[in-house]
C-alpha cells in the first residue's frame, strides 16, 4: 500500500502577535492605496483562527455585499459556511453551502469544498444518503483529495454499508496519513462491527499499514513542533 502525507509549511518573515497583526490590518484597511478586499480576507482569517467568529463573519459579509460575480460570491458563502461549522451550527452551514452550490462556480477547488463540506454537514445532521450525492460529485472533481473519501466513509457507515465505508476510510488515509481522523473512524467501525475482519480477509493487514503510516506522519510533524492553529479541513 502507498501512502501520502502533508509536510509542515514553514513561513518566512517577522513573527508578530495576533493583536499586532490585527492592528496592522485595521490600519491597512484605512489606506486607500491598499487592496481592501484582500485586507478584509486576511482579517477574517485572523479572527477565525483566534476564535473571534462574529468579527470573522462581519468581514466576510462585507466582502459578500460587494462581490463582483458568482465566483466571488460563492467563495464568500463557502467561508461563511465554514464559520458556521466552527460554531457547530450545521443547519446554517448547510444553507450557506447550498447557496454557494446554486451559483455554479467554476473554480475546481471551490467546487470541491462546497460539495465536500456540504456532505460533511449533512452527515453531521444524519442525512447520509443525501450527503453521498454531493460527496460523489466532490470525488469526481478531485479524486486525490482525502476529505471526501473520509466523509463518504461516514455516509456509507451511516447507511449500513460497512465494507464500503472501510474502503473509503483506507483510501482517505492513503491520500493523507497526516490527518488521523479517518483511521479513528476505521478503528471504531471495526470495533463495533468485528465481522468485517471476516468479510474482508486482508483488512487486518491494511489496518496495520494504515496505523504505521499515521504514526510515521505524526512523528514527522512532532519533529518540527506543533501544528498551526488553523481551520480543520472537513
Amino acid at each position: 500500500m502507498e501512502f501520502r502525507f502533508r509536510t509542515p509549511e514553514f513561513f518566512k518573515g517577522e513573527a508578530i502577535t495576533p493583536e499586532e497583526a490585527e492592528h496592522r490590518l485595521l490600519k491597512d484597511l484605512e489606506d486607500p492605496n491598499r487592496n481592501s478586499r484582500q485586507t478584509l480576507w486576511n482579517l477574517s482569517i485572523l479572527y477565525g483562527s483566534t476564535n473571534r467568529l462574529p468579527q470573522a463573519i462581519q468581514c466576510v459579509e462585507r466582502l459578500l455585499e460587494d462581490a463582483a460575480g458568482p465566483e466571488e460570491k460563492a467563495g464568500c458563502l463557502l467561508a461563511l459556511g465554514q464559520y458556521m461549522e466552527k460554531a457547530n451550527d450545521f443547519p446554517a452551514a448547510v444553507g450557506f453551502y447550498r447557496a454557494a452550490y446554486s451559483l455554479e462556480p467554476c473554480d475546481p477547488k471551490v467546487c470541491y469544498f462546497i460539495r465536500n463540506n456540504l456532505g460533511y454537514c449533512l452527515n453531521s445532521l444524519g442525512h447520509y444518503e443525501e450527503a453521498e450525492q454531493y460527496l460523489t460529485q466532490a470525488l469526481s472533481i478531485s479524486p486525490d483529495r482525502y476529505n471526501a473519501h473520509k466523509n463518504m466513509g461516514i455516509s456509507c457507515e451511516g447507511c449500513g454499508d460497512y465494507i464500503q465505508a472501510a474502503e473509503y476510510y483506507i483510501a482517505a488515509i492513503q491520500r493523507n496519513a497526516s490527518d488521523p481522523r479517518a483511521l479513528a473512524h476505521l478503528e471504531r467501525l471495526v470495533n463495533r462491527e468485528p465481522t468485517l475482519l471476516v468479510d474482508v480477509p486482508d483488512l487486518p493487514q491494511k489496518m496495520e499499514a494504515c496505523r504505521q503510516a499515521v504514526a510515521f506522519a505524526r512523528k514527522a510533524w512532532s519533529d518540527v513542533g506543533p501544528r498551526p492553529n488553523g481551520p480543520t479541513p472537513r
